[in-house]
């Protein structure tokens, strides 16, 4: 599994098939199957990413 997205430190995520769809630019539905929480360095903040 990947430690970073974008430049944010992945802090931890979630595993399922229970997560919806999204409609991506090519308009076809996929399947979120993960969830990460992470944190850019030097932020007060945590961000949640959607990945396929």
């Amino acid at each position: 599994m990947r430690k970073e997205i974008d430049g944010a430190e992945i802090i931890k995520f979630t595993r399922t098939k229970h997560f919806d769809f999204v409609e991506c630019e090519d308009n076809k539905n996929e399947q979120i199957t993960v969830l990460p929480i992470c944190n850019y360095e030097q932020k007060n903040a945590y961000y949640l990413f959607a990945c396929l």
